[in-house]
């Protein structure tokens, strides 16, 4: 499959703000802003409940809900739930001591609360009594389904649900982008019948957390744009029933409603954190040495190998003379220095994957390839760089030397090196305010450079920057087909990805987080790439045949637009 351009530096903010959130980066607190900080005791607290009810620890877990989210064990059926589980943990514990202590809990707690829950509680209570007589290794149990561990794991994954959507605890915009995009990816290559690559088809586990538990007290009758319940379905690979139940939990609020169904999706965590841990190394965004942090003696990659990349006393001196940098490059640079690897604290999620030292050793000359160019000691690499530093400060003289010792004679040598040469001297004839601002960044520079070097020494790229290739490319290709943009591309950061690095950004997350799908999707769409049919036929095709937009197209392609013909004929 073809590949696109990436926006690195896009990229590595989504990837630290990853690390950051999941805890797999030791970071100073100042670096860490008051929302970001609640989000991750958010996550955690979650976490921890949702551990706890798969441990069938439904005291301890009750203790915490109702600490972190006590308005929503007002609702009786989580009560009930949860007393219910309770009920049968106590049994699991055998003897005659446990069925008094559950008969207790049949008369203080789950009783009580079955009355109030729902309609169909106090049959469920009834029935779970019959728990007292039949043991969980009784055969032909009337009650097997409730001894069952899998119940347990999935009361608990409700709750996570549940609690993430009512606590707005969001997983990383990295993990949602990933998320979405390889389902994007999955469903061009299908379209295609291309072969799934090994990683794209790993990281997403087949299953599924359940949707929130949703009750709607107000009694209202909600009425959803078709555009929007169709663009959820699509894009979060939902039933039409299903979209409309998850926009109900958000009032209506598309973008929410897909962050919460993304956030369902079961990722492979020790996958996805090799392959951040393989690209941070790669792209110098941590550094672990022991001068950085004293908060933790030792760190250990996903491999166990404590991870150490642009170590002062290894790289490089660079001579302030040598090097002109940008305020935006000293303050990445900054910024990788602040970042030590950890790794995830669960062990069972940490895969053991081997990094022989050669290997390692490859990555490290990899990223001292890349600041070298970032701090200009390849000359023939960052002239151009150097020339417009010189001119937006003013010294045109130095700048015209460069020009005549440098850049003239690199021209003359390779043609194709002219019209870059030109584009470069027409910053003398501008404002200073302008000068150069068509020119590559150093960032920009530095990364494509530092995957040219690495390649001839044999330094394959990290898999994720494969990754990120491929699915931009089946994203942009899918919704050609489609004929419309990306509704969600802003709120997900995709246009960012897809911009050119160090361009101004056109891209407003802000803006996305509360627009409708209908809004985001007729934008930047060329005329050319519009349907050649009215946006009403193509819903009433994906409603009713419950198909894929472009799918829905392609009917009403095939019989003249009309919508009567495609029923009349599939249908008929």
């Amino acid at each position: 499959m073809e590949a696109t351009a990436v926006n690195w530096g896009a990229l590595d903010a989504l990837v630290l703000d990853y690390c950051i959130a999941e805890e797999l980066v030791v970071v100073e607190d100042d670096l860490v802003d008051d929302s970001s900080r609640g989000n991750v005791a958010a996550r955690d607290a979650i976490r921890q409940i949702r551990s706890l009810i798969e441990c069938g620890a439904i005291t301890e877990s009750v203790a915490l809900l109702t600490k972190h989210a006590s308005l929503l064990m007002q609702d009786q059926r989580f009560l009930f739930w949860l007393y219910k589980q309770h009920f049968i943990e106590i049994l699991r514990g055998g003897g005659n001591a446990a069925r008094l202590q559950a008969i207790e809990c049949s008369r203080s707690q789950l009783g009580p609360c079955a009355l109030n829950a729902y309609p169909e509680a106090y049959e469920e209570f009834k029935r779970v009594l019959l728990a007292l007589i039949y043991d969980s290794d009784y055969q032909n149990s009337p009650v097997a389904e409730e001894w069952c561990e899998a119940r347990r794991a999935n009361l608990a994954a409700t709750v996570a649900s549940t609690l993430k959507a009512h606590m707005h605890a969001d997983d990383p915009l990295f993990s949602l982008a990933i998320c979405y995009l390889i389902s994007v990816h999955n469903a061009y290559c299908m379209r295609k019948n291309l072969p799934l690559g090994d990683i794209a088809s790993g990281i997403l586990l087949k299953d599924r957390d359940p949707p929130p538990a949703f009750q709607d007290l107000s009694g209202e009758v909600q009425t959803f744009n078709e555009v929007d319940v169709q663009a959820l379905a699509q894009a979060a690979e939902l039933p039409r029933h299903d979209a409309i139940h998850s926009l109900r939990y958000t009032r209506g609020d598309v973008m929410a409603a897909l962050k919460n169904e993304l956030s369902r999706i079961r990722i492979n965590t020790s996958i996805l954190d090799k392959l951040v841990w393989e690209y941070c190394v790669y792209r110098g965004l941590i550094n672990t040495s022991p001068e950085v942090s004293s908060s933790a003696d030792s760190v250990a990659s996903p491999s166990g190998r404590t991870t150490d990349v642009m170590d002062e006393d290894s790289s490089p001196r660079i001579g302030s003379g040598d090097t002109v940098c940008s305020r935006a490059e000293e303050a990445d640079s900054s910024r990788s220095k602040s970042y030590r690897w950890k790794g995830r604290r669960s062990s069972k999620q940490q895969m053991a994957v081997g990094t022989p030292d050669a290997a390692f050793e490859k990555y490290r000359r990899s990223v001292q390839i890349r600041q070298l160019i970032t701090e200009k000691k390849i000359p023939e690499a960052i002239q151009e760089v150097a020339f417009c530093a010189l001119i937006e400060a003013g010294d045109h003289s130095r700048a015209l030397e460069i020009a005549r010792v440098d850049l003239g004679p690199l021209a003359a040598k390779h043609a194709d090196l002219l019209k870059p040469l030109k584009e470069t001297v027409l910053s003398l004839a501008r404002n200073p305010g302008e000068a150069c601002s068509n020119q590559t960044p150093v960032a920009a520079l530095a990364a494509s450079v530092q995957m040219t070097l690495s390649a001839s020494l044999g330094i394959r790229e990290p898999q994720l920057m494969k990754l990120m290739r491929t699915c931009l490319f089946a994203h942009t290709e899918w919704f050609k087909v489609q004929m419309c943009s990306d509704p969600f591309a802003d709120l997900l950061q995709i246009n960012l990805l897809k911009e050119e690095e160090g361009a101004p950004s056109k891209v407003s997350a802000q803006k996305a987080e509360s627009g409708s799908a209908e809004q985001q999707q007729q934008q930047q769409v060329p005329p050319q790439e519009k349907p050649p049919f009215e946006e009403s036929a193509i819903l009433t095709i994906m409603e009713w045949m419950a198909l894929p937009r472009g799918d829905a197209i392609q009917l009403l392609v095939d019989y003249h637009g009309s919508v009567e013909e495609v029923f009349a004929q599939l249908m008929g």
